[in-house]
């Protein structure tokens, strides 16, 4: 498997809440950024942060075919660009945004994650799904 299938793997394993096999593909020395910010975090925290986000947006899926997909040359980095929706609990609709995730890998794990969405959006498009707009 190349780097972009471990990379669906990834989002499939995400998708599925198929913990075990999401941890699998992260290295223990994850260093992941969501968007630009200073500091980065473990590959623990990764997986907290995914349980989070996902108990919060239960249905909440990264769509394929990815928008845009590419590997480096030399297969240790890759780029996806995908939709990503989800709905809090009991609201009839939800967000709908645009996700973007530059990565590294080493020996078929993720050792270094970017992670690019617009978390402003995002938020207004829950309120409003949770206000009734």
């Amino acid at each position: 498997m190349n780097n972009l299938g471990r990379m669906r793997a990834v989002d499939e394993a995400w998708n599925s809440r198929c913990w075990s096999d999401y941890a699998d593909l992260l290295h223990q020395d994850l260093k992941a950024v969501a968007n630009d910010s200073p500091v980065s975090h473990g590959r623990q925290r990764h997986i907290e942060r995914a349980h989070e986000f996902c108990a919060r947006y239960p249905d909440a899926r990264v769509h394929e075919p990815y928008l845009v997909e590419f590997e480096s040359a030399d297969s240790t980095m890759t780029c996806t660009v995908s939709r990503v929706t989800g709905r809090p609990e009991g609201a009839s609709s939800g967000f709908d945004i645009t996700m973007a995730v530059v990565t590294r890998w080493v020996e078929g794990q993720m050792i270094e994650q970017h992670q690019f969405l617009d978390e402003l959006r995002m938020a207004t498009q829950v309120a409003e799904a949770l206000s009734g707009k």
